[in-house]
C-alpha cells in the first residue's frame, strides 16, 4: 500500500531498520504474511493427492474412520450435521517451533474428499472439502491417532455416506477491524513525523522508557511490587508499564492486586487480553479473589465452568464499559479490541497484554487504540511467527522491550525477582543460565518442603537410541520407571506429610507424538492422574517433580532444528516443580556445532542447566 511504502521510505532515509516506522509499516502487512503460508499449503493440498501432502501440524490422513451418529439436525442448529471418528496420524511437519498438534477441542478443521459428492462445490482444485469442529484427540493402544469430528454438512449439498480421507486446519478469518486499527496507527505516524506520536504503543515501538507525569522514573519497589507497580500506573502519561514474572513468581497474583486497587480507589476500565481465552480467564478468576465485584467482570464465550465474573455477549460490550461508574474489568480476544464498535478507541483507561511475552508486537499494535495505557504482562519465549517479516513485528512486546536480554532492562519495567515455587536448587542454575542470575527462591517457603529419598535439583538421565524424531519409546518407558519409582515417596509442604501422588508429578514432552505415547504407557502400567502434555499446557500449573524427555535422537532428526528444541519455551517447562527437574535425552543429542552465536548460546546454556546434576546413563536397545 502507499501507506506502507511511504513509511518505509522514511526508515530508508533514517537509515534506521528499527525505527518505529519501519516497525509500523512492516505491522501493515502482517496478518496478510501470517496468513500466506497456511493458504499456500491449503492450496496444495486440494491440488494434490494425499501421499503427496507435506508432512504438517494438525494434517491427519485417515487410514480408517467410523460415523458415530447419522446426519442429523438439532432443534437449536438448523445445520445438518453427523459425529465422526477418523483414525490415521497427525503430522509433525516442519514448523516454526514444537507443540500440540492443533488439534485441540474446539478447532475448526476442514475434511477433504477425494471426489464431491452430489451438491458439493469444490475448492480451487480437484478436491472436494467440507468443515468440521474437533471434539477430541487421544491416541489408541497402536499408537495411532484418534480424532472426534462434529461434521457440517455443506449448503445446496445432499446427505452421504463417504468418509473423509484427511482432515486439515481451517483458515484463520480475516480480521478487517485489526487491519484497520494498524491502518489508523499508521496514518497517525505518517503525521507525526519526523516525531513520533506519545502515546503507549508509539513509547513501546521507540523502546522510550514508561513516560510519566512529571517526568519522573519508575517507582522503585521496597518490597511490595503491586504498589510500586500501581503507582506506576496512575502516574502514566499515555504510555506503558511492562511486568516480566518468571514461572512461579507471582505475575497473576501481582496483576490482580494492582487492578483491584486501581478499579476500586480510581475508578479504571480496564481490558484484559490475550491470545488464548483461558490465559483471560485466569486473570478474571485472580481479579475476583483479590476482591473485585464478579458484577463488574465480564467476558464473552466463558471456557470455565460455572465462573463467578458475568458471561455477556459481544454485542453488549459497549452498554457494559458505558455503565460502568464505579471502574470495570472486560476480558476478550484480539479481534475484540480492535474492533472499535465492541471497544470504542481511547474507551479503557488501560489495557493489560496478559501474556505479552507471546503477543506479537503487530498484534500490540492492534489493539493498542481502545485505551489510554498498557499493562505488558508475561515472560518472553521464542516468536512462532509463520511468515516472513521485514522487521521483527512477529517478536513479542515484552522480547522487544528486552532487546535480546534475557531479563527487561529497569528502565523499561519491573522484573519479579522472587519465586515462591522452585527449591533453591532449581532455582539457582535456571536463574543463573536463564534470567541473569536475578531469580532468587523464597526460601522461606521453598525450604518447608521435602521428598524424601531425592535430593531437590536439576538432574539429567541419558538413554541410548537412535533415528527417533517427534516419538521415542525408549524415553518412554524410563519416563514409566521414574514415576513408578516416584509415587510413594513422602513428601512434605510445610506441617503435612503424605504420599507423593500422580498429580504431583507432570511428564513434558515437545511433540504430540510422544504425549501420546507416554500416555499410553502409563495406562498400560495402570497409572492414572499424571499430567503429561506440551509446555503450553502447564502454564500457571505447579508439581513437585517434573520430568522433560527431549525424545529427539539427534540433531539430524529434529523435525524443527535444534533451536526450537532448546528454545527457552521448552526449558521453561523445568520451572513448573518445586522439588526436582529431570531432563531425560538421548546421548547423541548435543553432537552438533551450532550454526549462529544464538545457537551456540542455547546449546552452552542447556549444557550448563544439565552440569547442575550428575548426569545418569540408562542404556536402552536400539
Amino acid at each position: 500500500s502507499s501507506l506502507e511504502a511511504a513509511l518505509t521510505e522514511y526508515a530508508v532515509a533514517q537509515d534506521d531498520p528499527l525505527h518505529p516506522a519501519a516497525l509500523t509499516a512492516a505491522a501493515l502487512g502482517y496478518h496478510r504474511r501470517e496468513r500466506q503460508p497456511l493458504w499456500w499449503a491449503h492450496a496444495d493440498r486440494l491440488d494434490h493427492p494425499v501421499e503427496e501432502w507435506a508432512d504438517a501440524p494438525g494434517v491427519l490422513v485417515a487410514d480408517w474412520g467410523t460415523v458415530d451418529t447419522k446426519w442429523h439436525r438439532r432443534p437449536d442448529r438448523p445445520t445438518m450435521r453427523r459425529y465422526l471418528t477418523l483414525t490415521g496420524r497427525i503430522g509433525t511437519g516442519a514448523s516454526s517451533s514444537p507443540g500440540p498438534s492443533a488439534l485441540t477441542p474446539g478447532t475448526t478443521v476442514y475434511t477433504f474428499y477425494d471426489q464431491p459428492m452430489a451438491g458439493m462445490v469444490t475448492g480451487a482444485g480437484r478436491r472436494a472439502i467440507a468443515t468440521a469442529t474437533v471434539l477430541g484427540c487421544s491416541v489408541d493402544a497402536e499408537f495411532d491417532d484418534t480424532v472426534r469430528l462434529e461434521e457440517l454438512l455443506p449448503e445446496g449439498c445432499e446427505p452421504y455416506d463417504e468418509l473423509p480421507s484427511a482432515i486439515a486446519p481451517g483458515l484463520p478469518a480475516w480480521d478487517e477491524n485489526a487491519a484497520l486499527a494498524i491502518e489508523l496507527a499508521a496514518q497517525q505516524l505518517l503525521m507525526t513525523l519526523p516525531g513520533t506520536p506519545r502515546t503507549a504503543v508509539f513509547d513501546l515501538l521507540a523502546r522510550r522508557p514508561p513516560r510519566l507525569h512529571g517526568d519522573a522514573g519508575l517507582p522503585e519497589v521496597h518490597g511490595d511490587y503491586a504498589a510500586a507497580i500501581t503507582a506506576a500506573l496512575c502516574a502514566l502519561d499515555d504510555s506503558y508499564v511492562a511486568v516480566q514474572g518468571p514461572s512461579g513468581t507471582g505475575k497473576t497474583a501481582t496483576a490482580a492486586r494492582v487492578l483491584e486497587r486501581l478499579i476500586t480507589r480510581n475508578k479504571w476500565r480496564i481490558g484484559v487480553v490475550a491470545r488464548e481465552p483461558s490465559i483471560v480467564e485466569n486473570l478474571l478468576d485472580a481479579i475476583v479473589r483479590a476482591g473485585v465485584l464478579p458484577e463488574l467482570v465480564a467476558k464473552k464465550d466463558a471456557a470455565t465452568v460455572a465462573p463467578e465474573w458475568v458471561v455477556i455477549d459481544a454485542a453488549r460490550y459497549p452498554r457494559f464499559l458505558d455503565s460502568a461508574i464505579s471502574g470495570c474489568v472486560l476480558g476478550g480476544a484480539p479481534a475484540d479490541f480492535a474492533n472499535e464498535d465492541l471497544v470504542p478507541r481511547g474507551g479503557l483507561d488501560l489495557l493489560v497484554i496478559a501474556d505479552a511475552g507471546r503477543f506479537p508486537l503487530a498484534e500490540t499494535v492492534s489493539v493498542a487504540a481502545c485505551a489510554r495505557n498498557l499493562l505488558l504482562l508475561g515472560d518472553p519465549v521464542p516468536s512462532t511467527a509463520r511468515g516472513a517479516h521485514p522487521a521483527p513485528v512477529g517478536e513479542s512486546a515484552l522480547a522487544w522491550l528486552a532487546e535480546g536480554r534475557q531479563t527487561l532492562p529497569a528502565e523499561r519495567g519491573y522484573f519479579l525477582d522472587r519465586t515462591w515455587r522452585m527449591h533453591p536448587a532449581v532455582c539457582e542454575p535456571v536463574s543463573r543460565l536463564y534470567y541473569d542470575g536475578r531469580l532468587r527462591a523464597n526460601e522461606t517457603v521453598t525450604l518447608a518442603r521435602r521428598l524424601d529419598g531425592e535430593e531437590p535439583g536439576v538432574d539429567t538421565v541419558l538413554v541410548e537410541h537412535y533415528g527417533n524424531a517427534t516419538e521415542s519409546p525408549a524415553e518412554a518407558r524410563e519416563v514409566v520407571r521414574r514415576v513408578r519409582a516416584l509415587l510413594g515417596m513422602s513428601w512434605t509442604i510445610g506441617a503435612t506429610t503424605r504420599r507423593l501422588h500422580p498429580h504431583d508429578i507432570f511428564v513434558v514432552a515437545p511433540y504430540a507424538a510422544q504425549v501420546g505415547r507416554i500416555r499410553t504407557l502409563l495406562a498400560r502400567a495402570k497409572i492414572e492422574d499424571v499430567l503429561v502434555g506440551t509446555p503450553d499446557r502447564f502454564r500457571g500449573r505447579e508439581a513437585a517433580v517434573v520430568l522433560l524427555s527431549m525424545t529427539t535422537s539427534s540433531p539430524a532428526d529434529a523435525p524443527y532444528g535444534m533451536p526450537s528444541l532448546l528454545s527457552r519455551g521448552l526449558i521453561h517447562a523445568l520451572c513448573r516443580a518445586m522439588w526436582k527437574a529431570v531432563v531425560i535425552r538421548s546421548p547423541l543429542l548435543i553432537e552438533y556445532l551450532p550454526a549462529t552465536a544464538d545457537e551456540l548460546a542455547d546449546l552452552g546454556a542447556f549444557l550448563r542447566l544439565a552440569a547442575a546434576g550428575q548426569p545418569k546413563q540408562t542404556p536402552s536397545p536400539r
